[in-house]
């Protein structure tokens, strides 16, 4: 299942490529340290959440269809917003 959930970042480390959100409790295992590159998760970088930049497609996806349309209960992926 897809879902979307909007967070915030915290911090950003540039020396080692890593930056945080604000939505630790929706992250079953990972945690809330992403890799810049990749967006993949620091310490779940094999496991199916990641970070992205919010564009306009996925902005107009969730004002229309919500953050999880496929599963209210659960989020698998996470958007970081940079603005």
């Amino acid at each position: 299942m897809l879902g979307y959930t909007l967070a915030n970042v915290e911090w950003v480390n540039t020396k080692n490529g890593r930056f945080g959100v604000d939505k630790t409790g929706l992250l079953a295992s990972g945690g809330n340290s992403f890799y810049m590159k990749s967006g993949k998760n620091t310490f779940a970088p094999t496991g199916q959440t990641r970070a992205f930049a919010l564009t306009d497609e996925l902005r107009k996806f969730i004002s229309e269809y919500g953050e999880n349309p496929l599963s209210p209960s659960i989020s698998l992926k996470y958007k970081v917003r940079f603005d």
